[in-house]
This record gives C-alpha cells, structure tokens and sequence, in this order.
C-alpha cells in the first residue's frame, strides 16, 4: 500500500530509524569493548585500578554523545529541508490548481504534440473542445477528426509548416466537439529545439468570434443603411468642416464621385450665394450634440438647384469629431407647397388675387375706407359651349389683365368665381373714375378665336368697413347686390340695407318651396287654346300655381324666378312633366283624345339637364302617341346655344313631341337661326296683341309676324288675347290659334273638362 506521506517526511523517518537503531548498537559495542577491555586489562596487569577502564568509558560516553549530537543536527536538517519541500510542493500545487482553475475558467489550456507521437493536453484543454477532463492525451487522428472539415486541411499544412521550419504556429479553427456544437479554438505553439515536438497553448475563442462575426453583421447593416440608403448621407470633419465620407446616393443625386467630394468644405454643396451663410451655420454648432432642421439650396454638378431639408448630429468618426448630415430632398415638395400657397392666395387661370386674398388686404387696412365694385358676367360659358374652352380661357384672361390694370391704378383686384370679380377702391375721392373706367372696359368687346365677344356685366358696390366690418363679408354684401340687379335687370346696383333682407326673402321662399315639392303642395291649372277658325279648342297649356293655407296663390313670378336660381325649377319641372301626362290621360279617358297638353320648360331644364331622357321616360311608360305633348321655349334659351337647341329639338321631334317657340319677338332671333330651328309653332306675346284692334304699331307687327310664321310654315298662336275686339281681329287676319282670358282663364283640370264640348 502506497504511503501517503509526502517523500520528504518518509525520508526523515527512515534517516530517525536508522540513528535510534545505529545509536543503540554503538552503545552496545561500547559496553562490550569497555567489558572486554577491564578483563584484558585485570588479565594482564592482575590489578584491580579503575583508572584505565574509566578513561576508556569517558570517551565512549564522549563519542557516543557527540554522535548523538551529529544525529540531532541531522534529524533538524532533514526536518528543516522537508518542512521547505513541503511548503514548495504546497506552493506548486497551489500555483498548478490556480493555473487549472485559470485555463478553466479562462477557457484556455496547454498541450504539447509529440512528432509522430501522441498530442497531451491539460485537462483544462481538454475540457475546452468538448472531453472529458480526464482524457489529456490524444492521438493525432483523432485530433484532426474534432476540427471542422473546411478547416482540416488549413490546420494540417499549418502544423507540418511549423515543424519543417521551425516557425510558429497560428491557427484559428473551428471544432466540432462529440456534444455536436461547434466551437472556436485560437491555437498558438513552437518547435523545440530538436523538432522532436510542437507545444503551446489553446484557447476558446467562440464568443470572441460570435462577437466578432456580430460586429461584422452590425458593420454590414451600418454599410447597408449608410451606403445603400437611398436618403443622400455624408460626414464632415466639426473643425475644418471637410466632408469625410459619403454615401451612393449623394453621389447619385448630386452627379459629383467620391473622389470629387472627399476633403471639399461642406460649404461648397450650396449655392454660391449661400455658401458664406452656410458656413457660418455649421460654425455656429461647434460643440452642440445636435443642429436644428434647415433648408438648404445644393448645386448639382450639372447646375441644377435642389433644395434640401438638413438633420444634423454630432459623432466620432475615426477618432475626431464630426457632423452626421442626413439631407432630404425636399424639392418637390416645397414647390407644391408654394404652389399651394400660390393656389390658396391666387385663382391658377388669371394669376388675380382670390376673394380671401382681397378680403385679407383689406382687413389688413381696415382703417382706410375702401369702396367695393362686385361683377358679375355673362356670355363666358357660352364661348367656352360655342368655341370651345380654350377661347373661353383667354378671353376670361384678357378681361382679367383689364381688371388687373385698374387694381393697379385704384386698389385691389380679386377673380371670385368663374365669371365673378371684385375691384377695391382704396381712395373713395378716385371712386367716380376708377367705376367709369371699371364700366368702359367691361363694354369693350373681348377678342377670341379670331373674332370679338361681347360679356354681359352687372356691377354690385359696397363699402367697407362702413356696409360690413368684416371685410369678405363686405365683398358679399356688394356680390348680393349685383346679384338682385341681374335678377331686376339693373346693370349696377349699390347695396343697401333692405336687400339682405330681400335676399332672405328668396332664401325663406327657396326653403318653402322644398318643403311644397315634398308635400306635393302645388297644382297645374291649364289654359284653353283655341283654334280661331271653328272656334274649338285644341289644346291646353299647363301653368304652375302654389295654393296657400289661407286661400289664394302665390303668383309664379315671385317664385319661378327664385327656383330657377336655386335649381329647385329642375325638380319642378320634372313634376309638371308626370302631372302634364296623368292630365292628357284624364283627357283621353274623357273623351278628348285629340286635345294636347303644352308645358313651360326652363332655360335651367333645357340646357343642364338630361331633358331627352325625362321624355323617353315617360312616352315609354304611357304609350304617348305623338302630338300629345307640346313643349314651348322662349327665344332667349334657344339662342344661348343655338347648335345644342337645334339638336334636342330635333331629338324631341324623332319622339313626337311638338315644339312651339314662346313670346316670339321680345327676343333678339336670329332669322338665320329661326330658319334651321325644328320648330312647329310659335307665339305672338302678349305685347303685341294688346289692343291689336285700335293700336296700329301693333297691329303691323301681328301681321309681320303672322306672315313670316306662315311663310315658314308653321302654326300661329296669340297669347293674352283679353278682349273679343282683338279675338275678332286676330281671326280676320288668319291667325291660326289664339289663348287669354277673352276665351277662358287658368283652371283646375276638373273645371276644364266640365267646360269642354263634348
């Protein structure tokens, strides 16, 4: 059995056995030579003296103490040297587990590779490529089986590299470790002397190159959104302001390479004029961790100006302090908000103020008196139907350069609405002139399209900030006026209190006549119209009424007008249409079969709305036949577009619908166009009727017309005929049909058929 005792202590012990069993047979050879030595001595002297013998034994006992004496010192040596062996072995194996424990938690260790021999290792090594601590030696094959396959060959001819040259060895491998993970060793080693063998250390790397291979991603994700951002980078030096790196897309948008950059001021991007500013700018941030967003204007390589919004920070680039610039081109951008801005301040076709504009100059002066000319136009929308809306265009641009001259000379000048403008008079003493001029030019014809135009304008004036405090509130009460003057056929009309009142009004009557169309308040009346030759009658004319709670009518003229502006006359008209048919149908189920219903259609309903459709409509869903329905016009309405007129009417006609020309001769009829019409009838106005008998003015105008409708060969009717003289003279002069109250006036159609002859 192995003693555990260190080799210094059984040392010792032997070295104690020894002397104690020397020392003991010394004392015994020196009892015996002392008793040998008397009896020699008494033999041959005979004598019996101590004297000798005692000598003898004093030196024994002096020899035999001085060898204890040596055997003490030695016994103290031996102890003393095993004491400090054993205090090196302690210190040893302390200072080797502190090394283990080192290399272990260090995840590094030491091995040495015999030539063609085994690879030892210490169990910290061992521990580190995935064996057990235990397993400290290793043949070479197996070895070479833990590294990676893709790194065996490079471990291979790095070893025999070393061993042929007595070099280094430097390796980096990856090792695949029986517990299937993969780790990073950094091996390093030399050759001995006799290149009988290779040792040197390994360590565990694997975080390290885990850190590494995140460090390399993280550079690629900083190289993907620096480089490969399409938002234009650059970094500039903080001190001497030079650009220090920059991306593709500073490259790509401003034309400059790389090399054209690196080392320019940043200064040098801007225009020129800006460049001193610039400069100043980023001096001005010197020691700051951020510069507030601005806008700079950048030259291209090739001229161009790009406008850019900068974001600015402070970072260490290589060691030094510089600005990280994130330049965002906002060109596109700032234009459409100028352009907005334009926009929101100025009408896009004439280049005038609009009304927020103007209103915002005068309230910006609201302590000047300033007088307002509002102007209303017509005859635009008809250029643009007639010639097209590129004429329509340039000679609404020319009358606003007309306009524009006199908001120079007077004041301000604003474009409203289509065919609406407003002039300010800043000076009320220069108002007389400035609205004679104002009136001039609006009487001037207009080129166009090779020819001259003529607008219709009606002019509303007010004051501000005597009419309004407000100043837009001011433009609207002179827009109100001009308004009522075009509806009251007034060319210039100034506000006054009472027509905000009126305008109410119309507003208030607009309102009832919702709710009436939804109650199905209003009623047709019809008209008879006789035929002036047998006196029979042949048709009816529907007329609108609005009955009220308390009896009576409100008279069309208070209401058509104010349906026609607000658009209520479209719906209105589409209900005289349906009631017009149940009415022939009640004929026709009395009796009267031949007998047509005539409506009233509105310049509104004719030209904006799908007035051939509303017929189709009903001749489809009633089984009209033709002549049944009549639709009459006025002249005005059929010469605001002549060409479209002539087109629906002739649609009309293909569908059996009857066409008669209403208050023939108020007008301003072009013969020409009177001639191509598809027309079946037309009708004399009252005017001209009136005391036809007596008033031979108009007497020679009934004849006039009566021969040119019969020339054109249609059918002649007199409207408002309210005396049986004029009935009379009507007849004797060969008029066809004649209408009024001399041969019965509006009623219900219930009363109208109780008057029918059968």
């Amino acid at each position: 059995m192995d003693d555990p005792r260190p080799a210094g202590s059984r040392t010792l012990a032997t070295v104690k056995t020894v002397g104690w069993i020397a020392g003991a047979l010394l004392a015994g050879a020196l009892i015996a030579i002392v008793v040998v030595d008397r009896k020699v001595h008494l033999a041959d002297t005979g004598s019996d003296s101590l004297v000798p013998w005692w000598m003898f034994v004093a030196w024994s006992l002096l020899f035999y103490a001085l060898y204890w004496v040596g055997f003490r010192y030695l016994v103290q040596t031996l102890r003393r040297h095993d004491a400090a062996s054993q205090r090196l072995i302690r210190d040893l194996t302390e200072a080797n587990e502190n090394l283990e424990l080192a290399q272990t938690l260090g995840r590094t260790g030491t091995w040495t590779a015999i030539r063609d021999g085994p690879i030892t290792w210490t169990g910290s090594a061992a521990q580190l490529i995935g064996l057990e601590p235990s397993k400290t030696r290793i043949t070479p094959e197996a070895f070479i089986a833990l590294i990676h396959p893709d790194d065996r060959k490079r471990a291979l001819s790095a070893y025999l590299h070393a061993l042929r040259t007595r070099g280094t060895l430097a390796l980096d491998l990856r090792m695949q470790p029986p517990d299937g993970g993969l780790r990073w060793v950094s091996i390093r080693g030399a050759v001995a002397e006799d290149r009988s063998r290779i040792a040197g250390t390994i360590v565990d790397v694997t975080r390290q190159m885990h850190a590494h291979e995140r460090l390399v991603a993280t550079e690629h994700q900083f190289r993907i959104l620096f480089d490969d951002n399409p938002m234009a980078f650059c970094v500039y030096d903080a001190t001497t302001l030079e650009i220090l790196e920059i991306n593709k897309a500073v490259v790509q948008q401003f034309g400059y390479s790389r090399e054209e950059l690196i080392g320019v001021p940043i200064s040098a991007m801007a225009i020129p004029e800006q460049r001193s500013a610039v400069a100043e700018e980023v001096e001005a941030y010197a020691g700051k961790p951020q510069m507030a967003p601005r806008i700079w204007s950048a030259q291209r390589k090739d001229g161009s100006i790009r406008e850019l919004r900068i974001h600015a920070t402070a970072i260490r680039f290589h060691g030094r302090d510089a600005w990280l610039i994130l330049a965002e081109d906002v060109t596109e951008q700032l234009a459409r908000q100028r352009e907005l801005a334009y926009r929101a301040t100025y009408d896009p076709v004439t280049g005038l103020l609009n009304g927020r504009a103007v209103a915002d100059a005068l309230q910006a002066q609201e302590d000047q008196p300033w007088r307002l000319a509002y102007i209303q136009l017509r005859g635009l929308e008809l250029i643009e139907d007639s010639l097209g809306q590129a004429v329509g265009t340039r000679v609404m641009q020319r009358m606003a350069r007309r306009l524009e001259r006199l908001g120079y000379e007077y004041g301000e000048v604003g474009h409203l609405r289509p065919e609406e403008f407003v002039l300010a008079v800043r000076d009320p003493a220069r108002w007389d002139q400035a609205l004679r001029e104002l009136r001039e030019e609006l009487s001037r014809s207009v080129s166009g399209a090779g020819s001259r135009q003529q607008l219709e304008a009606w002019i509303g004036t007010a004051r501000f900030p005597d009419d309004h405090p407000d100043a837009m509130e001011a433009i609207h009460l002179a827009g109100l006026a001009a308004h009522l003057g075009r509806a009251e056929g007034h060319a210039m009309v100034a506000f006054e209190p009472s027509m905000s009142h009126k305008a109410g009004h119309r507003l208030r009557m607009a309102a009832r006549m919702h709710r009436a169309l939804d109650n199905c308040e209003f009623q047709l009346h019809f008209q008879q119209i006789r035929d002036l030759r047998n006196g029979r009658t042949t048709g009816l004319e529907a007329l609108v009424r609005w009955p009220q709670p308390e009896g009576g009518f409100i008279p069309p003229a208070d209401f058509i007008g104010v349906a026609e502006d607000t658009g209520l006359i479209v719906p209105l008209g589409r209900w005289v249409l349906q009631e017009a048919v149940r009415a022939y149908q009640s004929l026709v189920a009395a009796g009267h079969e031949g007998l047509s219903i005539a409506i009233n259609v509105s310049q509104v309903q004719f030209l904006k709305t799908d007035l051939l459709r509303d017929f189709d409509e009903v001749f489809r869903a009633h089984a009209l036949p033709r002549g049944a329905l009549h639709v009459e016009l006025t002249e005005s309405i059929l010469m605001t577009r002549p060409e479209q007129a002539r087109a629906l009417l002739a649609q009309l006609q293909e569908r059996g619908v009857c066409i008669s020309l209403d208050d023939f001769g108020t007008g301003f009829s072009s013969m020409a166009y009177l001639h191509h019409l598809p027309i079946d009838a037309m009708k004399i106005d009252r005017a001209f009727v009136r005391h036809v008998h007596v008033d031979r003015r108009n007497a020679s105008i009934c004849q006039a017309l009566l021969q040119l409708g019969h020339g054109l060969s249609l059918t002649v009717v007199a409207e408002g005929v309210e005396e049986q003289a004029e009935y009379d003279w009507l007849r004797d002069h060969q008029c066809d049909k004649a209408q009024g109250y001399c041969i019965a006036r509006p009623a219900p159609l219930e009363k109208i058929l109780d008057s029918l002859e059968p």
